[in-house]
């Protein structure tokens, strides 16, 4: 929908208004004229809301990339989704196949970090679903376990939104890594229980064209996520060597493993929930551990 035939002048300003994307985006400011606002964004924006300008169908086959704008916009503004808008994200979610992979993955990169993904998830799950097929098969598949509430699809979101706002709680901006890691944590479970989640992971996130650094940090994460770990010196050492190497942050890594297995304890089933405070006993031996310098590695 980008690369149209041809190209038209807008043959005033309001015609030029007309053809962007949200009401909130499609105002303009004259210094004779004063607020030109057709499409009422300023009340819009009163009432914290993302509408498209006119018919929304029109505008997302214009470019489906703007579906993921209107996501990224709500989500970072806290904002909502005005409902036939949000109908057409639904209705045409399809329309991302014909997108970029690595555009997709720049939005989706902007709804991560805002650490509101997971509402994402449950609120638009046809589009999430079409920028990431591979969380359909999540959705309604039960788990089969007394360990958890939720179905794939619902848990990965609940895991998500617990790691995003636990972020925010403490004041930082939602780590690119711990978001990525918790949104594809399990993504493969709906093909067979005991598949490498972190090559899966890596498929997708190549295909979107993130940065290798980030992947890294992010299979790491992934693959070690459910690694049984006890709060003993040799336990935790042998945790931090396995997330070293090149280029690793490993004292940011053993944090953000820590931060993937509360938000995942917490994503569960209530009678989990004890774990978290053996997560932190861990967390604070493992600070103690890099203070005193402790080698992780040979090097």
């Amino acid at each position: 929908g980008r690369h149209p035939q041809s190209v038209e002048r807008a043959a005033s300003l309001e015609d030029d208004l007309a053809r962007r994307d949200f009401t909130v985006n499609a105002m303009a400011w004259h210094p004779e004229r004063g607020l030109v606002d057709r499409y009422g964004g300023q009340g819009d924006l009163e009432r914290k809301l993302i509408r498209a300008v006119g018919d929304p169908k029109c505008r997302f086959n214009e470019d489906a990339l703007r579906m993921l704008r209107a996501v990224r916009f709500a989500c970072r503004l806290d904002f909502m989704i005005e409902p036939a808008t949000k109908q057409a994200l639904a209705e045409c979610a399809p329309l991302l196949d014909a997108v970029a992979r690595e555009r997709v993955g720049i939005e989706l990169e902007g709804i991560l970090s805002t650490g509101h993904g997971g509402d994402a998830m449950l609120r638009y799950p046809e589009l999430i679903c079409a920028a990431v097929p591979e969380l359909a098969a999540g959705r309604g598949f039960d788990q089969r376990s007394v360990y958890h509430a939720f179905n794939v699809y619902e848990h990965i979101a609940r895991v998500l939104t617990v790691a995003g706002e636990l972020a925010l709680c403490d004041g930082v901006a939602p780590s690119s890594s711990l978001m990525w890691a918790a949104f594809l944590h399990d993504v493969s479970k709906p093909e067979r229980f005991t598949v490498d989640h972190a090559k899966k992971a890596r498929v997708i996130m190549d295909c979107l064209a993130l940065s290798h650094d980030l992947v890294r940090d992010v299979c790491l994460l992934i693959k070690y996520h459910d690694k049984p770990l006890r709060p003993e010196r040799s336990c935790l050492l042998n945790m931090m060597r396995a997330l070293s190497g090149e280029g690793v942050d490993t004292a940011r890594l053993i944090d953000e493993l820590m931060d993937l297995k509360r938000a995942d304890t917490l994503g569960k089933a209530p009678s989990c929930f004890y774990y978290v405070e053996t997560i932190e006993e861990m967390r604070a031996l493992a600070h103690e551990l890099l203070e005193a310098g402790e080698p992780y590695t040979l090097k």
